[in-house]
């Protein structure tokens, strides 16, 4: 719940500062020139900190098992994304951007509690993920030098889980359907150079299907920040 509040609220947060953009353009009678169709290649890479989750699917309690929570959420980790991709404007207000990016995101350590047979017991889940995507942003009054955005992006990710539970360790390895959704603004530093700073929420799929009786889904929240280079 709290990464949707937290993505609600910055898709929020982006979209006043696009009506604000709009209307601080309408305010002072600036006049956008006609925009001639033109592709602009580009090339940058996103850097944060990713807040993830392991939330076990049917998790369901009987006489001999159950777990004490169904999301696991107590860890963070480090993810960096370089991408290459092309812009190109469809009126004066609106671009539309679309990119290739590769990700990797570090390993993430995650604890998760359950009872069994009336004794606690404790695993230990160690999980990499590395991947893919195919992006699609919308970026909003791109003649201004801050540039709202909202965009997803489909792809692949390989995930590799280790795990210590009370009965052994297992490890596996799985490649996924992955998918996330942004929000975010650039900020035009110059003509060829912007920051940029933004959410994304991203789910990877099972990454532990073998092991229990119950999947083990793997998703986070981000925070990114970083640059990119038009051509």
């Amino acid at each position: 719940m709290q990464k949707i509040t937290l993505l609600t609220a910055s898709l929020a947060v982006a979209a006043a500062m696009m009506s604000s953009c709009a209307f601080a353009a309408d305010s002072e009678q600036k006049t956008l020139a006609n925009t001639n169709f033109s592709i602009t290649p580009y090339i940058g890479v996103r850097n944060g900190v990713s807040f993830s989750d392991l939330n076990i699917s049917g998790c369901d309690y009987d006489d001999y098992s159950y777990y004490d929570d169904c999301t696991v959420d107590d860890d963070s980790a480090y993810t960096v994304n370089p991408y290459i991709g092309i812009s190109f404007p469809i009126n004066e207000y609106i671009a539309l951007n679309t990119d290739i990016e590769y990700f990797w995101h570090s390993q993430s350590d995650l604890d998760f509690h359950s009872w069994r047979g009336g004794n606690r017991v404790t695993d230990k889940a160690t999980i990499d993920v590395t991947g893919g995507y195919i992006n699609a942003y919308a970026t909003f009054v791109p003649k201004l030098m801050v540039n709202p955005y909202f965009g997803f992006g489909l792809g692949l990710a390989h995930t590799k889980a280790e795990v210590s539970s009370s009965v052994g360790k297992f490890s596996e390895s799985h490649t996924n359907f992955s998918y996330h959704i942004d929000a975010g603004i650039l900020l035009n530093a110059t003509e060829h150079t912007a920051f940029d700073l933004s959410f994304r929420y991203a789910d990877y799929g099972d990454v532990i299907k073998d092991v229990y009786r119950e999947s083990l889904d793997f998703d986070d929240l981000q925070i990114l920040g970083g640059v990119r280079f038009n051509f």
